[in-house]
This record gives C-alpha cells, sequence and structure tokens, in this order.
C-alpha cells in the first residue's frame, strides 16, 4: 500500500505544480498587461520605479547593518519579483501602512510564531529612504 500513497501524492504534487505554473503566468501576463501604478489604501500611488528604487533602498539599509538576517533578507530582494496587483511587493516583502508609515513588510512562512520584519519608508526628493527597521510576532493557535 505505501506505493500508493507515493504515487497519488506524486500526482498531487504535479498537478499543484501544473496549478502554480500556470497561476504564475497569469500574474506575470496582467502585471505585464496592467498600468505601471497602484495604489496603497488610496493614499500612496507606487510605480514599478518606485518599488525598484525602495527594493534598492532597504538592500542598502540591510547592509549597513549587522541584523542577524541581513544577507538572507538581502538575498530575497535581489532576486524578488516586483508585483504590482492588489498589494505591491518585491517578492515575499509587500509594500502596507503600519503604524501610520508606510513600510515594505516581509511575510513569514505561516508556523506557531510568525515573525514580520520590516522597514519603514519615506520619499524625499523623488526617492525612497529607509528610516527604520521594526520586528513584530505573532503566536497562532493551531487547534481551533
Amino acid at each position: 500500500m505505501p506505493s500508493r500513497r507515493i504515487a497519488r501524492a506524486l500526482k498531487i504534487l504535479v498537478i499543484m505544480g501544473i496549478a502554480t505554473g500556470a497561476a504564475m503566468g497569469a500574474i506575470n501576463k496582467s502585471t505585464e498587461r496592467k498600468a505601471s501604478d497602484t495604489s496603497i489604501s488610496g493614499e500612496q500611488t507606487l510605480t514599478k520605479n518606485d518599488l525598484e528604487t525602495i527594493r534598492s533602498s532597504a538592500i542598502a539599509y540591510f547592509q549597513s547593518t549587522k541584523h542577524e538576517f541581513r544577507d538572507t533578507f538581502i538575498a530575497e530582494l535581489k532576486r524578488g519579483a516586483i508585483f504590482l496587483e492588489e498589494t505591491p511587493s518585491v517578492g515575499i516583502w509587500g509594500v502596507k501602512h503600519r503604524a501610520g508609515k508606510l513600510a515594505l513588510v516581509r511575510q513569514p512562512p505561516v508556523s506557531k510564531e510568525m515573525i514580520y520584519f520590516g522597514v519603514y519608508l519615506v520619499k524625499k526628493q523623488g526617492g525612497w529612504v529607509v528610516t527604520g527597521d521594526f520586528e513584530e510576532r505573532e503566536q497562532l493557535d493551531f487547534k481551533k
């Protein structure tokens, strides 16, 4: 019976891979067709150039710190694709309002304790500047 389970698991993984590939193709195509700006809660409009500048500022910020996860964050930001749909993001780093400020926030994987890291952003002289960072923890109860 274990071989049936393995065969079924492989079939599910193949189907998931095909669905993910199709979804990513649809996302990439819709991003290309969509206008190059998007709104964050109706307050701030961001363009692809804004997200590129935000990415560069965040990378420079982490390069200048001794943060425990700095190398991981820099690698994620360098390889992250820019998305303008719904929540503008650079890979797994989404642009959101936090504490009345614009922030680039890392979406952690779902686990019992989720740790959010991020940087605060301010637009100055046509560019984006990181003004500081934050860390926030969230405990999840999977029993409910």
